[in-house]
């Protein structure tokens, strides 16, 4: 595979006329292995979007990925391609280069991805799902990251992406030091590979920092407030697919929205029985509706990027599920308020946190669509992008607006988009009509948001939003 490292060199072929992709091409790494007409009727009204599955693959064999029948449920009848990009590991073993090499393999991705988007016969709208696999997540990230920072570049990517499925990638430690350790001993239990005895601490050293820098890349881009995350880690009570090393405090990525799956190791069982459910809960919400996606996109430009939560699993004997006020919180109706207060903060958040992902996981639980609106926003009083409530409203509003599939009797989207554009921007006061535009489902039982360091928001701009939420919970609407 030819690496294009150079913003020069990352140039797809220029066609633009239709060609006969079959089974079996291959664009610059990147191959078309599996092609499935849609078999839907035009009579149909309840379409699921045309799906693009990219796996994206380093150290495990290509025969080892997760199959179309294991990702998708058999009811989905849309049209459907699989493509599968590989690199050898060696290519992320540069030492120094190391992170020059993920960002020639993410052009590289990128490019063939816009070839085959470029020259299918049939330019219908699709929705794009990444599925990476170990070090995978790395090329995948710094992709992203990429076609986010130059969306004319690469048109229809960043927009078109609707899940990331990263099946024991590495994704964070607690610490450089135990980041480094388990990348060693991960590399070190692939002994029977040939590029092996090629390994010296310094690529190791850089590998584990770019595994750092890239996800903070892929995060910053805000992928996340409109995309659906879905991190696979390991069956600790016995090997399976994938490395106990690539545990729940190692595979999991963090963000508000995540899945996550932990493998079950059953004899001639799927290791993921329910991640075709998972997957496809939400899939009539892949493609926002098109009136509303310029909207999206000028939203997203001036929302803050999510923070990482710090906790990474639910654990279900966390004494706060034992107290009054939260088992009275959970039981009651309308708009409602749960305050975590304390004097050891990290105590305090990871409760705080804690309730959130039992909440995340009771919605769904319950919601069979998979349509729910779990924000998490960390207020700071020293920086400008996080001291008010505008900025969790736009938070909320662009994870909103990208799962919107069909817009009935809603507010003009060109109008709200034209207020911006006269403007250069949107007060606090024009997000807080927005929102209470879709106040009903915006605010409704399907959302929660989880509000840190709260005494650091403006007092004015805190006091509005608690007027708001009062003013929303008078007219008897579920909400939380």
């Amino acid at each position: 595979m030819e690496d294009h490292g150079d913003s020069s060199k990352d140039q797809p072929a220029a066609l633009e006329s239709p060609i006969n992709l079959v089974e079996g091409y291959s664009c610059d790494g990147l191959t078309l292995t599996t092609l499935l007409a849609s078999t839907e009727k035009e009579s149909d009204t309840d379409k699921s979007p045309d799906i693009d599955v990219i796996h994206v693959m380093v150290v495990g064999k290509e025969e080892e990925r997760l199959t179309l029948e294991s990702l998708l449920l058999e009811s989905v009848a849309s049209r459907r391609r699989e493509l599968v990009f590989r690199c050898g590991m060696a290519r992320l073993l540069a030492g120094e280069l190391t992170s020059q090499a993920i960002d020639g393999l993410a052009r590289q991705l990128l490019s063939s991805l816009l070839f085959f988007l470029k020259h299918d016969e049939q330019h219908s709208k699709r929705a794009l799902v990444f599925v990476a696999y170990d070090f995978g997540d790395l090329i995948v990230k710094k992709a992203i990251s990429i076609a986010g920072a130059n969306e004319q570049r690469w048109p229809g990517i960043f927009t078109s992406v609707a899940q990331f499925i990263f099946f024991g990638c590495f994704q964070r430690a607690n610490g450089p030091q135990l980041l480094y350790s388990k990348v060693f001993d991960y590399l070190v239990s692939q002994r029977d590979s040939s590029w092996w005895q090629s390994l010296i601490p310094a690529s190791i050293n850089s590998l584990a920092g770019c595994i750092v820098e890239t996800t903070d890349a892929f995060v910053a881009s805000k992928i996340t407030l409109r995309s659906q995350v879905i991190s696979l880690y390991a069956d600790m009570n016995g090997k399976g697919k994938i490395s106990d090393i690539l545990d729940s405090r190692t595979a999991i990525l963090g963000v508000s929205n995540e899945i996550t799956l932990q493998e079950q190791k059953q004899k001639d069982k799927e290791p993921f029985p329910d991640l075709p459910k998972t997957i496809c809960s939400s899939i009539k919400s892949w493609v926002p509706h098109e009136s509303w996606i310029p909207f999206g996109q000028t939203l997203l430009a001036v929302t803050s990027a999510p923070r990482l939560l710090s906790s990474t699993c639910l654990v279900d004997s966390h004494p706060v599920f034992k107290s009054t006020e939260h088992e009275r919180w959970m039981a009651s109706t309308g708009a409602r308020i749960l305050y975590v207060r304390g004097n050891d903060h990290n105590g305090m958040m990871e409760a705080a946190e804690q309730i959130f992902f039992h909440w995340r996981l009771k919605m769904r639980q319950h919601w069979s669509d998979g349509v729910f609106l779990p924000i998490s926003f960390v207020f700071s009083a020293q920086d400008p992008t996080r001291r008010s409530i505008k900025d969790v409203i736009s938070s909320l509003l662009v994870s909103y607006f990208s799962g919107i599939a069909i817009v009935k009797n809603g507010p003009n989207p060109g109008l709200i988009k034209d207020q911006f554009l006269l403007q250069h921007a949107w007060t606090e006061m024009d997000l807080f009509k927005i929102l209470e535009l879709f106040a009903r489902t915006v605010i409704g039982e399907k959302a929660l948001l989880l509000l840190q360091n709260i005494d650091e928001c403006d007092k004015s701009s805190r006091d509005a939003f608690w007027a708001m939420l009062s003013a929303f919970a008078s007219l008897k609407c579920d909400s939380r």
